[in-house]
């Protein structure tokens, strides 16, 4: 959440913590790596962060597949989810969020891609559509002037 303890050091969603305080927590329950935290004027955490995963979704009923991206090669940025459509049930993003990467679709690596290979690659997908993602911060760069895409 923006201003939380958390945000302020970028810890993000599905990162592990290994350790609290250098003490492992592996064999530890979820009560008392909480209460671990709790008790220390300080807080040193060893995290895994997760640096990508792939998922699946599924094409809406009205055709598409319910996100649109911003960035590609012709603009020197990777391609960003830049907005997940409103109407579209939530669940069906599977952890995607607005700001993550987009680092390769149904298989192909599209980092020299530009914008408007990216989006054809996307549409002539048939019903279900595979990525590969790196999680972002949660923004995503505006485009240089000139471009209005």
């Amino acid at each position: 959440m923006n201003g939380s303890a958390a945000a302020r050091v970028d810890l993000r969603y599905r990162d592990t913590i290994l350790s609290v305080n250098d003490e492992p927590v592996e064999d530890k329950s979820h009560e008392k790596i909480v209460q671990m935290m709790q008790q220390s004027g300080f807080l040193r955490l060893q995290v895994n962060r997760l640096l990508s995963w792939q998922t699946t979704i599924e094409k809406a009923e009205e055709g598409g597949f319910g996100f649109g991206v911003r960035g590609g090669a012709d603009f020197e940025l990777p391609l960003y989810i830049l907005r997940l459509y409103e109407n579209e049930d939530k669940t069906r993003f599977r952890g995607i969020r607005v700001g993550d990467v987009l680092l390769a679709v149904n298989s192909i690596n599209i980092a020299n891609f530009t914008h408007q290979q990216a989006v054809d690659l996307i549409k002539k997908s048939y019903q279900t559509l595979q990525l590969r993602l790196r999680r972002g911060n949660g923004t995503v760069p505006a485009l240089s002037r000139g471009f209005s895409r």
